[in-house]
């Protein structure tokens, strides 16, 4: 569905979440599990970053998602089954520079999520909610986020392949009483580099063309996680996931003097 250059009442974007899930409902059958995906980004500083731009981020990232599970909530919770599954990202741990839209976004995004998990587990509600945190993804992303940055943004190695992170989604709807999945040790973060890519952050990126799941960097892009198979397997020892073969390049990097990690 188009959007238009300025961004809907907040009531019509509700409505349209509705309208989804009826056509998916219309099409497929009740629904069994959600996926909310949905985000807009801008690479700035934030005194760069105009003020309807981070409401325009806000918008997609985070009221498309509550506006998303609510719809969904809606079917589900009278039915007592269904799975919510919200893609988050490291970034909503910690904020990454250049990213603060969407960095708050995703914050906003996590303070959402767990709420809702405790309110369902609370009522004794067969619907789950779950999460997967994502790393950064050798994805289209930063060639189509908008970019006021002097180079192409890129993220910080490793980038993780699309399929990675699909399986891992997959595996969260199929295991929801999880509280979250982690994929991979990186965070997003953003280098200069020799050009600026056209964006627009205010109409879909693949509303005409689909650019498919993976972007420039799927060439050094691992496709596998030995951290997310191990979180996938919380009941091993630690000293069995820490023997993995291959853990060490997925490790975060160790701090240095006078610093912690995340």
């Amino acid at each position: 569905m188009r959007t238009h250059r300025h961004p809907p009442p907040r009531t019509a974007v509700v409505t349209g979440a509705g309208a989804g899930v009826t056509r998916a409902e219309e099409g497929f059958g009740p629904i069994d599990a959600r996926v909310n995906d949905a985000f807009a980004g801008v690479f700035a500083l934030f005194a760069n970053t105009p003020a309807a731009e981070f409401r325009r981020v806000a918008e997609v990232t985070y009221l498309g998602n509550v506006n998303g599970n609510r719809a969904a909530l809606h079917r589900m919770l009278p039915r007592d089954r269904g799975t919510v599954v919200q893609v988050g990202s490291a970034v909503a741990h910690r904020g990454t520079p250049l990213q603060s839209a969407y960095s708050g976004a995703k914050h906003a995004l996590q303070g959402r999520h767990e709420p809702l998990r405790c309110e369902l587990l609370a009522a004794r509600s067969g619907v789950r909610a779950t999460m997967v945190q994502l790393p950064a993804l050798a994805g289209p992303r930063f060639d189509r986020v908008l970019s006021r940055l002097p180079g192409r943004a890129r993220p910080l190695a490793p980038a993780y392949r699309p399929e990675l992170t699909a399986r891992a989604v997959r595996y969260a709807a199929d295991h929801p009483a999880r509280r979250e999945d982690r994929v991979g040790a990186s965070t997003v973060a953003t280098l200069p580099a020799d050009a600026v890519a056209p964006a627009d952050l205010w109409t879909p990126v693949d509303d005409v063309a689909d650019h498919g799941a993976r972007g420039r960097f799927d060439g050094e892009a691992p496709g596998r996680s030995p951290r997310l198979w191990a979180s996938q397997r919380h009941g091993l020892p630690a000293a069995v996931s820490a023997g993995l073969p291959g853990a060490a390049a997925d490790a975060a990097p160790a701090p240095g003097p006078g610093r912690s990690r995340p």
